[in-house]
Order: structure tokens, then C-alpha cells, then sequence
């Protein structure tokens, strides 16, 4: 059964690489990405670069890293009221009635 980007379910040591269209010559994204399982079933991303050694010999450089998740908005908090050793000055006596 495919999942839901139409390819076959990984299986633990596999992965897929679909070519990037939206790089740009000079950026530093990688040529091709896509899911890969280890051998736990844990998913990872893979990323592969075409590259060209000083030599001038063609190779692909390969990274595999943790799965890309879409960072999530952590809502900001306002810090916690801090207790202040000052007098109040606009009630001129400290707060007191």
C-alpha cells in the first residue's frame, strides 16, 4: 500500500530521493531529499549533493539527519511580576490607607 506521497512505505534501512526543483544554482540546499528509515524504524531525512572533487572527479556527497518537522510557534509567556523593594510613590506613604 502507498502512503499518502503516492510511493511505496519505507521499509527499516531504505529511503527515497526526489529531486529538488526549487534549487537554485549557488544555494546550498541539497540536489536531492527525501525519507529514510533506520534500522529501528525510526524516520530520518536524506539529502544528496552532485559534487565535483578538486580533481575533477563526479561524486554525490549523502547526509542523513533527524526527520524535518515544521517547527511549531511556542507561545511567549510574559515574564513573572517581580516584587519591588522600592516605595510606591504615588500614594506617597507606601501603599498604606
Amino acid at each position: 500500500m502507498d502512503n499518502q506521497n503516492g510511493y511505496p512505505p519505507l521499509k527499516p534501512n531504505n529511503g527515497k530521493l526526489f529531486k529538488n526543483k526549487d534549487k537554485v544554482a549557488g544555494d546550498d540546499r541539497p540536489d536531492y531529499s527525501g525519507p529514510f528509515m533506520n534500522e529501528r524504524g525510526d524516520e530520518a531525512r536524506i539529502a544528496m549533493w552532485l559534487t565535483t572533487s578538486k580533481a575533477g572527479n563526479k561524486y554525490m556527497n549523502i547526509t542523513v539527519s533527524e526527520k524535518f518537522e515544521a517547527k511549531q510557534q511556542i507561545p511567549q509567556t510574559a515574564p513573572e511580576p517581580v516584587a519591588a523593594d522600592v516605595e510606591d510613590t504615588f500614594f506617597g506613604d507606601n501603599g498604606r490607607f
